[in-house]
């Protein structure tokens, strides 16, 4: 389902960092900086995920990683990116 999600993001233009950001601004609808689940769960309805409601709460939790209840830019972009590999490490 990760898969599918990031599928979805990348064919919407958010191949880089500055791409997932706006992605991420446009999922942010109450412009709080944190998606929480009604916002993140109208994404995958929006990017046209289709998944029953317990792999929607599996997946908010594998992207909440700090389990705050919501998912920070950070969250999203080392959910969509995965960790950094030594080479961007160095580039960062």
């Amino acid at each position: 389902m990760i898969g599918r999600f990031k599928d979805k993001i990348i064919k919407r233009g958010a191949k880089g960092l500055i791409g997932l950001k706006r992605q991420f601004k446009i999922m942010d609808s109450d412009g709080s900086g944190a998606l929480d689940f009604d916002e993140f769960s109208k994404a995958l309805i929006d990017y046209k995920v289709d998944c029953p409601e317990e792999e929607v709460q599996n997946l908010f939790s594998i992207f909440d990683k700090n389990r705050d209840g919501t998912i920070n830019l950070d969250e999203f972009v080392n959910a969509v990116l995965g960790e950094l590999t030594p080479t961007r490490m160095s580039l960062v």
